[in-house]
Formats: C-alpha cells, sequence, structure tokens
C-alpha cells in the first residue's frame, strides 16, 4: 500500500501486507468501503473465481481474507471489476462486466457482502469492449461514476445516478485516443478535495496523476516522482 500525499501524489512510503508473494495469483483487485466504517477495504478475486474481501485497519494495513458468498466461483470470468458507492448509501459496491459484454452492479450491504446483481443498462452488451473501467465521484455529487476507455484509446465519463445505473457517456477530450497506451488505470481522491481522480500508469513504466476537476472531467497529468519507471512491473493496481 502506497499511502496518497495531497500536495505529492504520493507520499513515497509503502507498507508491505500479508499474504506474501499470493498476491501475484490474483485475477482482479477493487478497493471501496465495503463495510461502511470509513476505511477503505480490498475485494480480491482468487485464482479459484471466488471473490475475498480484506477488511482494511486504517492504519494502511488489511485484515485476513474473509469469502464473499454472492456469486460463488463466478467471479472469474469478470472482464472488468471496480468498485465505488453508486447508490449512495455511503457503502461502496462493485461493477462487474460479465463475458457477455453486459455490466452488472452488485450492491455492498455494509458488512463486506454484497445483495445480487442488478444488470446497468447503459451500454447494452457494449462494456466487453472496454480496456479500462475504474470508479469514483468525478462530479461531487456524492455518488460513484465510471470512467471508460474505450477500444479506439478514447476516455469517456458515465456519471452515477445514485440508482445504481449510469448516465449516458461523455467524450473526455484531456489525452484524445493515447489512452489505450495506458498499462493500469485506477482513480481515488488523491488530492483531498472530495473529488476522484485518476492515477495512471504510462507505457514507458510512469505514474501519472490526473486531478479532477468536480465536473466530471480531469486535468492534464502530472508526473508521480516517487517510483520512477518502476510501476510497469506491477501487476495489479487498484
Amino acid at each position: 500500500m502506497y499511502p496518497g500525499d495531497g500536495a505529492k501524489g504520493l507520499s513515497g512510503q509503502n507498507i508491505t501486507q500479508l499474504g506474501g508473494t499470493s498476491w501475484k495469483t490474483m485475477k482482479q483487485l477493487a478497493k471501496g468501503d465495503f463495510t461502511n466504517d470509513g476505511i477503505a477495504d480490498l475485494m480480491a478475486i482468487w485464482n479459484d473465481s471466488s471473490l475475498h474481501i480484506y477488511k482494511g485497519d486504517g492504519k494502511g494495513k488489511f485484515a485476513a481474507e474473509v469469502t464473499v458468498s454472492e456469486g460463488g466461483r463466478t467471479w472469474g470470468t469478470m472482464k472488468q471489476l471496480t468498485a465505488g458507492d453508486y447508490d449512495g448509501d455511503g457503502i461502496a459496491d462493485l461493477m462487474a462486466v460479465w463475458t457477455d459484454g453486459t455490466l452488472h452492479l452488485y450492491k455492498g450491504k455494509g458488512d463486506g457482502q454484497l445483495a445480487p446483481q442488478v444488470k446497468v443498462n447503459t451500454g447494452g452488451n457494449t462494456w466487453g469492449t472496454v480496456k479500462l473501467l475504474p470508479g469514483g465521484d468525478f462530479n461531487g455529487d456524492g455518488i460513484a461514476d465510471l470512467m471508460a476507455v474505450w477500444s479506439d484509446g478514447t476516455l469517456h465519463y458515465y456519471p452515477g445516478d445514485g440508482t445504481g445505473q449510469v448516465g449516458k457517456q461523455v467524450p473526455v477530450p484531456v489525452g484524445g485516443n493515447t489512452w489505450g497506451t495506458v498499462r493500469q488505470l485506477t482513480a481515488g481522491d488523491y488530492t483531498g478535495d472530495g473529488i476522484a481522480d485518476l492515477m495512471a500508469i504510462w507505457t514507458d513504466g510512469t505514474l501519472h496523476l490526473y486531478k479532477g476537476d468536480g465536473k466530471g472531467r480531469i486535468n492534464t497529468a502530472t508526473t508521480i516522482p516517487y517510483g520512477g519507471s518502476t510501476w510497469k512491473t506491477l501487476l495489479q493496481f487498484a
């Protein structure tokens, strides 16, 4: 875990977690407050296709895993996984892209478990072509939104409506069609202003911050000096 710094993006500290080298077997990760205590937790899809939550302790470490019962061992088939509070109840939910290209919401219950899926109507079965799908509150209304990198390399914003659905896409002009070259992309409030930002690992292995403007758009990139070009070795980025 790399603690954030409102001025520099990252503090330069890193905190080793439990599990040793077993994390390399994880298929996908997502972060969010699934236990309603104001502290981020981790959701991880194991290589047996089951989903597990790791509760954050507020000091940068996570407790041992607890199995998420919803979905059983179907999680390994998910093409994309991201988290955010899409229904405005203060509890993180999961958004998952199924193999048929459809998008589905799993509402968080507040105890680390999830409710059964609800299909997201916007986009139909086109979500399977999306390359990267970070979630966060990019417009400052307290509801999570989606950012999606399309197959043509462009970035698009989907505002959350508070019911677990998202609105029509809005193109994000920053970066043009270069987003297709980004290795990994995640979202979070890295500047402490209550607005989600994007962190992107470029093809050269460097890390860059795109500050959210509170209107569903982002500002031009700022390089994060910590780590240099070593970020290209990361397997998962949440």
